[in-house]
């Protein structure tokens, strides 16, 4: 079974769930606060690579990243 993963909004949610601002994120990466929102709105794509050194700025992992959530 494939599960797809809404990427911005887990991003999204993850990230203020730990309280980090998009700011922070974005200062942390060295991309403007408009790039992390159109990752977060799903407008602009996000690497790998982006993805996870936004879970490093926020505090988890890659594999925390794709855990499924318990219902």
């Amino acid at each position: 079974m494939i599960i797809l993963i809404d990427v911005g909004s887990r991003i999204r949610k993850l990230r203020i769930e730990r309280g980090v601002s998009a700011k922070e994120v974005a200062v942390s990466l060295g991309v403007s606060p408009s790039f992390i929102s159109g990752i977060e709105k799903n407008t602009s794509k996000c690497s790998l690579e982006n993805l996870e050194r936004i879970c490093t700025v926020i505090g988890i992992t890659l594999a925390d990243f794709f855990t499924e959530e318990k219902q």
